[in-house]
């Protein structure tokens, strides 16, 4: 099994924290999805306004 330093390319305190804040977003992964789609379906909206 890889240890943290070989997974992580920041520092053991920051992956730490990373580790964290991955936990926190697992909560709202169903919001990320649809901020995600979203974010796409705006762009394409801009992309076909600018043709």
């Amino acid at each position: 099994m890889a240890s943290a330093d070989d997974r992580c390319p920041f520092s053991t305190k920051q992956c730490d924290l990373r580790a964290e804040h991955q936990t926190q977003r697992r909560r709202s992964v169903t919001d990320a999805i649809i901020y995600k789609y979203w974010t796409l379906c705006v762009e394409a909206r801009k992309a076909s306004v600018a043709r």
